[in-house]
Parts: structure tokens; sequence; C-alpha cells
């Protein structure tokens, strides 16, 4: 999520900042519009994204940010600013190449680009990876912003009961909490039974599906043991 995040703060389609968002951040007493141009470039996407967090419905608001989805802040986003709706789509699907709005676009993307790190295309292999690389941008720009996350399904958040996530700064931990939809392989690293191997199985098993429609969908994909099972349960038996 950390690469879209970046996207999405040195895009220039998401610089326009509303008055009412600059007057909720702005030091009382001070011009404005000074002090927007002393926070640089990223500054109006950053003070968005701070306005977009304040408005994630607990109890995502005690998050970090390992418990706060992709698709969560940008439906967020969306409601906050709908002028920003068509850069936002085009931005996720430009930076996830397509996994959250087309399954099959995706697939291809993938498996050719996998390719490429293998060995050196030949040349009819690097035209088609021109032409699917064109047409990912081409449906970036025409894919509308209710199917950026078609092909995810609904999040499905899980939580390990006595598992921690520490960040990389401060002392505070937090629950550990995934979204099996949108889990990438360190994400599922940190589950009970799960190596490199079974995580990237269930993640090629996501891919060929789209998402998880349940949890015992997410189950049957990984084989996990029944002791297993038990250790991992939905986030609404945690709260």
């Amino acid at each position: 999520m950390a690469a879209v995040l970046l996207r999405m703060a040195l895009d220039p389609d998401l610089k326009q900042l509303p008055p009412a968002t600059l007057e909720r951040f702005a030091p009382p007493g001070i011009d404005r519009t000074l002090w927007l141009d002393s926070l640089g470039p990223t500054g109006p996407a950053e003070l968005k994204l701070l306005q977009v967090f304040a408005r994630i419905p607990a109890p995502k608001a005690t998050f970090a940010m390992g418990s706060v989805g992709l698709r969560e802040v940008v439906e967020t986003w969306v409601r906050e600013f709908p002028a920003d709706a068509g850069a936002l789509t085009r931005i996720v699907v430009s930076a996830t190449l397509g996994v959250t709005a087309s399954v099959e676009l995706a697939a291809r993307e993938r498996r050719l680009l996998a390719a490429r790190t293998v060995v050196p295309p030949a040349d009819p292999e690097r035209e088609t990876v021109r032409k699917l690389q064109e047409e990912l941008s081409r449906f970036a720009r025409e894919v509308s912003p209710t199917s950026a996350f078609v092909a995810c399904g609904r999040p499905l958040w899980v939580s390990v009961p006595g598992s921690t996530l520490a960040p990389d700064f401060g002392t505070e931990t937090y629950p550990l909490e995934v979204d099996l939809n949108s889990a990438g392989t360190v994400d599922l690293l940190g589950l009970p039974g799960f190596d490199l191997a079974r995580a990237r199985r269930v993640l090629a098993l996501r891919d060929e599906r789209g998402f998880f429609g349940t949890l015992d969908d997410f189950f049957t994909a990984a084989e996990l043991s029944a002791e297993q099972h038990k250790l991992i349960v939905p986030l609404s038996d945690v709260r």
C-alpha cells in the first residue's frame, strides 16, 4: 500500500485542497497559503490523507497501518473528496497492475513481467509486454471509480489473538490483523501455519478466483490443520 500512497502524494491531480480541509489543519493566526506552501509539493495530498484516516470508522480508528486496507483508504478518500475519484482510480489500477479491477488482465501482466526477470525477453515478447502495458494504461483511464476493486471482493479481516505487530518506530504494538483479500506474501507469513511456499500458493489461488468469499474459502485454499484454523478468527469475533 505504501507505493500507492506515494503515488497519491505525488500525483498533480490530487493537489487541489478544499478550503475546509485547509482550515481544519492550518494552525490559527498564520497565513494559510504560506503555511500550505511550506509543506512542499506533497502537502495537499498528505493533509487529505490525514482527513481520510480520521474518517475511517472505528474500530479501525485505533489502527496501525497494517490494520487498514488500501480499499478502505481509497473508498474513504472518494467519500471525502469526490472530485478525486477519477485520479484515485487511475492511480490504484496502474500501481496494482489492474489486480484490483481485472483478474484476467493482472494475471497476464504478472506472468510476463515475472518471465522478464528470469531471461531477457525476445523481441516478440517485448512487443507483447508493450501492448499489455498500453492496455493497462487504457484500462486505468476507462474503469469507473465504483469498479476499482470489483475483482477483490469485500474485505475479509481476521486476527490472531495473542499475536502483535511492532511498527518500525515507537514502542507501541498492535494486534495482528490481516485482510485476506488484499494481503501480500509478508502479511500471510504472519499467520499460523504459513511458510513462503504456502503463502505463494494461496495468493496464486486468490489471483485465479479474484478473492475469497468466506473464511472457509481461505482455509480450504490454505489447507491448514484444524488446530491452525482455531488460531485465525474473524475480526468481528475479537472486537
